[in-house]
């Protein structure tokens, strides 16, 4: 028995070290690969790591948690496809984005018309998804005059409970190798439990909400596990000027549904 447990470890052992190898080889790749893809800015109000792609009306993304401005360009490319001008930052905290003393979302908000300032652009529409949606509503309150169009998917708008899978995700994140075990070897597990079959928000008071003049769209899935669908009801029933659009299922990532949601979405800017 001792023997069989000796070669068990080792084997064990030996595996892991395998897969260790193979996640540092990817991981190097991919650090690579998105440092080489975007640009550290400095300015007044801290410094800010931001991509910019593509041509057309300008639209700010803001991504949620598990990645940066390359989840961002992501995101804008799964909503709107081709022509746009896509800015997509990393948040606080998030890639080369660092986090400061004071990391509110209206710190964010500031930081956000400070890139728009120095890539001279006046107003964008405004993407957000899961955890960008705080900092998306206080840009669009604070700054009315920069935000065309708001547009929430899959987004928070009030403050998070963490419940069991919330938990268990973020502690997943603490660690790059855990994180990359999981997406490799675990994903429908990990697709499960981020909502697909750290992070401290305000939540918006309804005076605050109605001060948003910004058309908004808000496209959630009755099934997201991780950002409960009342995020999309808050949001909905705070802003005046808001519409929106649910789906019976299709989690947080609303993969399954992103034709159906560029379509939603082309037919809203069409009309703002």
């Amino acid at each position: 028995m001792q023997y069989i447990i000796i070669v068990a470890v080792f084997l064990l052992l030996a595996v892991l070290s395998i897969t260790y190898f193979r996640f540092r080889a990817e991981i190097s790749e991919t650090r690579e690969r998105v440092l080489a893809g975007s640009e550290l800015l400095k300015t007044d109000h801290g410094d800010i790591e931001y991509a910019v792609k593509g041509e057309g009306p300008p639209v700010l993304l803001l991504h949620g948690s598990g990645g940066g401005y390359d989840q961002g360009l992501l995101l804008g490319k799964q909503v709107l496809g081709n022509g746009f001008k896509l800015i997509s930052v990393s948040r606080f905290g998030f890639l080369r984005t660092p986090m400061p003393e004071d990391s509110s979302v209206e710190a964010q908000a500031a930081l956000y018309t400070a890139l728009l300032d120095y890539l001279k652009i006046k107003k964008v529409i405004v993407i957000a998804g899961s955890g960008g949606g705080p900092s998306a509503l206080q840009f669009a309150h604070d700054y009315p005059d920069r935000c065309s169009a708001l547009i929430l998917v899959s987004a928070m708008s009030m403050s998070m409970i963490e419940t069991f899978p919330i938990k268990v995700v973020h502690l997943i994140q603490k660690s790059d190798f855990v994180y990359w075990m999981f997406a490799k070897f675990f994903q429908s597990q990990l697709l499960k439990l981020i909502g697909t079959p750290p992070e401290v928000c305000k939540e918006f008071t309804p005076e605050e909400k109605e001060l948003i003049s910004a058309p908004t769209l808000i496209l959630h899935a009755k099934d997201d596990k991780l950002v409960n669908y009342k995020h999309a009801e808050f949001a909905y029933r705070n802003i005046k000027q808001s519409k929106l659009i649910s789906f019976e299922d299709g989690g947080h990532g609303l993969l399954a549904q992103f034709k159906e949601v560029r379509g939603y979405v082309r037919i809203f800017l069409s009309a703002v």
